[in-house]
């Protein structure tokens, strides 16, 4: 795999929601029935710790972090989205986004890193595993997806111990 992992710019917003926008259709990885506009997208990020997985002038994957809370208590813990190109599943393209988030998001004070995943996207659980993520919870029928159809998450964390 010949690519630049790096992180994630403004030029690259649309690019990304365009992977965003695919995850919608397939309707298998995220509860949005909608994409972001660009600004609600923005917003929504912790901007330190974007990255982006690109080959040829192509964003093929991201990484970002979205706030778990606006409470002062939880500014350490943080909520990864992650989700990769159709045309690139499958080539480690998530493992590298994955373990940068991991060694980017410590050394910006995250000490709990968290993710909800659908019951039936076993591929993203068996990458948060083997990255070091635990599951600490499970929710039955917790959403309906863009299909109509009722979805169970699973929902992993990776903690850093403070010494």
């Amino acid at each position: 795999m010949i690519g630049l992992l790096r992180e994630m710019t403004d030029f690259d917003t649309e690019k990304v929601l365009s992977i965003l926008k695919e995850a919608i259709i397939e309707g298998n990885s995220t509860s949005r029935y909608v994409c972001p506009t660009k600004e609600e997208w923005e917003d929504s990020l912790i901007r330190e710790c974007c990255y982006v997985y690109e080959e040829n002038d192509e964003v093929l994957g991201f990484v970002v972090l979205h706030p778990f809370s606006k409470r002062p208590c939880y500014c350490g813990v943080a909520e990864i989205s992650i989700y990769i190109a159709s045309k690139a599943r499958g080539r480690g393209v998530g493992k590298l986004l994955l373990q940068k988030e991991i060694d980017e998001s410590g050394k910006h004070g995250f000490w709990s890193l968290t993710s909800n995943i659908y019951i039936t996207n076993e591929a993203s659980c068996r990458l948060h595993e083997a990255l070091g993520f635990r599951k600490v919870g499970y929710r039955d029928r917790l959403m309906k997806t863009i299909n109509g159809e009722w979805m169970s998450v699973v929902i992993y964390e990776l903690r850093r111990h403070e010494e």
